[in-house]
């Protein structure tokens, strides 16, 4: 399901492709800096298996986490959107802003 109507396997592709600009509205950042930070946390958020099967692509991964971020939208709605369940949103969120905050630790001051 989540490949054929998922927002990341539909909208996303779509938007990077065919309006640029609201890709960048979507997630707040153009598709050369998703894709070097996507480099930069790919390594730390990828998984191979898990118990249930195959685990999500670390590009999705980041798309949520992005989207989360952008638009502060509750696990539930992203659930609906990326057709993701949200206990996996809930339990995946946290990994990848660790990761995007290990990965810039050099340039991030708090």
């Amino acid at each position: 399901m989540r490949n054929k109507l998922g927002a990341s396997s539909t909208l996303c592709k779509d938007l990077r492709v065919e309006d640029q600009s609201g890709y960048e509205k979507f997630f707040r950042l153009n598709v050369n800096q998703y894709t070097n930070l996507l480099n930069i946390v790919k390594n730390t958020i990828q998984k191979n298996y898990t118990n249930m099967g195959r685990a999500l692509p670390a590009e999705v991964k980041l798309g949520v986490a992005l989207r989360f971020l952008a638009s502060g939208d509750s696990y539930s709605s992203l659930q609906y959107l990326f057709r993701i369940p949200k206990n996996s949103i809930r339990k995946f969120i946290p990994e990848v802003l660790d990761a995007i905050y290990n990965g810039f630790e050099d340039y991030i001051k708090v």
